[in-house]
């Protein structure tokens, strides 16, 4: 076996799925960083499926907004977050805590996914 090989096979085991965001056109570069980061996340909930419905989470408030996902029974609660911009001032943001990880939005707009 060749060291790509075991690279290959360390990467397909440690990222279960990943093979089927890669062959999916429909799926950027920025959506591979997001499943990597999901899986190396300290949550319980890992794995594809998992990462899929915390996109159809996020995808959800981006077309409806932060009150169409409230009473999902994956999501936990909200929170608000506050972030300074460079040039003063600052940016307030709703934190929808689900049960794979958090996602920090204004209203329709989804600023960050950890």
């Amino acid at each position: 076996m060749s060291k790509q090989e075991i690279f290959d096979q360390h990467i397909k085991q440690r990222y279960e799925g990943i093979e089927n965001i890669i062959a999916d056109n429909k799926y950027t570069e920025e959506d591979v960083r997001r499943y990597i980061r999901f899986q190396d996340s300290d949550k319980i909930y890992k794995g594809y499926q998992n990462w899929l419905s915390f996109m159809g989470i996020a995808e959800k408030i981006k077309r409806s907004g932060i009150d169409s996902v409230l009473l999902r029974e994956d999501v936990e609660g909200t929170s608000v977050g506050v972030e300074a911009l460079e040039r003063g001032g600052y940016v307030k943001y709703v934190v929808v805590k689900t049960k794979y990880g958090d996602i920090w939005a204004n209203g329709r707009q989804v600023f960050y996914m950890r």
